[in-house]
This record gives structure tokens, sequence and C-alpha cells, in this order.
């Protein structure tokens, strides 16, 4: 791994020949490749300048070291503007290697915005509890609070609304990252194991027992996909 620009893990580009001039002399090593990090911690956008650069910098270890290094790995699906891995990038003088968990490439990422794609991530849960509550707690307020509430200050004392209780909680994956497939519902809160949505004046009739559909974004697909308490179906 080659650092260059988005400071998470790698090598420092000037460091780049005395590496791997120790590297090859390890015989019980077989170096098979490069790569870089981009996008994941700061944001730092795989352009298509950095991206020819790593490639440089394959053509530079194979010239100076007279090896052949088969992979170049290019910060998994973000520099991809399309699912046809032969236009990640013009021409074929890269070949982007996803040496990430296949979930990897299930939500569609933005260089601008973590996004999501429906047709290839998609969350169910169900309703387990479904009444008409009050807007606003009751009693004293404490820091003891293990989940999140939204910050609403100009929520009626007296209102009410029917909240749906799901089967999901902070423990299996952040309520941010989910986008409702019904516009019409909003995050109200969470605890460890269940979230909580308003349904307002449920005008779609929703009941205990229904499912809710949730388009993912990135940490979504990822907290999911480690979670060996939710169910994973790949649908061809």
């Amino acid at each position: 791994m080659i650092e260059m620009g988005e400071l998470r893990e790698g090598i420092k580009r000037e460091g780049l020949i005395p590496f791997y001039k120790k590297i090859f002399k390890l015989s019980n090593l077989d170096v098979v490749g490069i790569g870089t990090n981009l996008g994941c911690m700061y944001g730092i956008q795989p352009t298509y300048d950095k991206l020819i650069q790593l490639v440089l910098y394959e053509q530079l270890i194979e010239a100076k070291f007279k090896r052949n290094l088969e992979l170049v790995s290019g910060a998994a699906a973000l520099p991809c503007p399309s699912w046809n891995g032969a236009r990640c990038l013009p021409g074929s003088t890269i070949s982007a290697l996803v040496r990430q968990p296949f979930w990897a490439l299930l939500p569609w990422i933005t260089s601008q915005s973590w996004g999501s794609i429906p047709e290839l991530s998609l969350f169910e849960a169900n309703i387990v509890e479904l009444y008409k509550k009050s807007n606003v707690p009751d009693g004293t307020i404490t820091d003891a609070a293990v989940g999140h509430t939204p910050d609403d200050p100009d929520v009626e004392e007296e209102s009410q609304s029917f909240k749906a209780i799901m089967d999901f909680g902070v423990l299996d994956v952040d309520a941010e990252h989910l986008v409702p497939e019904d516009p019409d519902i909003r995050f109200f809160g969470n605890s460890s194991d269940l979230t909580v949505y308003d349904l307002g004046d449920n005008p779609r009739g929703y009941k205990t027992g229904d499912v809710m559909r949730f388009e993912l974004k990135y940490m979504a697909v990822a907290k999911l996909m480690y979670s060996r308490f939710v169910e994973k179906v790949l649908i061809d």
C-alpha cells in the first residue's frame, strides 16, 4: 500500500524503492502487486491523475527490479463511474482490483457523497409494535441513553403520532445510514436493539408484522454484512 494523500495506511512515496529493495530479498514473500487507499478517511478523490501515478509506481518497480507485478489496486469501488469494470478508467491502463469483501461494491459511492443504489442493496426490517404515542418523553431525562434521537425542538408537547418499533438497533446498523423507501416516515429514535420511526397519522395503514424497506449507504452495508445476526440474501 502506498500513501497518496488519504493519510491512512501506506508507505511514503519517497520510500517506495528502498522498501521494495528490502521486500524482494525476503524469499518467503510473494509480491503480487501494489495498491493505495483513497476516499475512506478524508475522502480524497481517486482522480485519473492519482491512479495513473499509481500505475507509474508499478512500472517503476517493475523496471527497477525486473519483477512483474500482476495487480494494481486503486481505491475499491470509488473510482468507478459505471459497473462495467472495463470502463473504470479510459483505456485499460489500470486494473481495479477490489480485495475487500464483496459488499464494498454494493452501495454506489460517488466522490461527492455517500449515496446508495436500491437495485444493489436493500435492508428489510419488521414492525414489532405500532401504537399512537406522544411525541415528547415524560420524565426526568438523563445522559444514560445508549441510542440517539433527532434534535426537533418544534414538536408540540401534546402532539401524538403513530410510532413503529423496528426489530433492529444500533448494534445492527446506524439509522443515519439508512434511507427509508417510504419518504413519509422519519427516524424518531433508537437504542441498542430497537429503532423507532414516526409514521405520522399512518396514512399507508402500516400494522404490526409489516416489513419496511431501506436503501443502504456504504456504512450501513458494511455493518450489516459483518453482523452474524442479520440474514443476507444474494439475488441474481
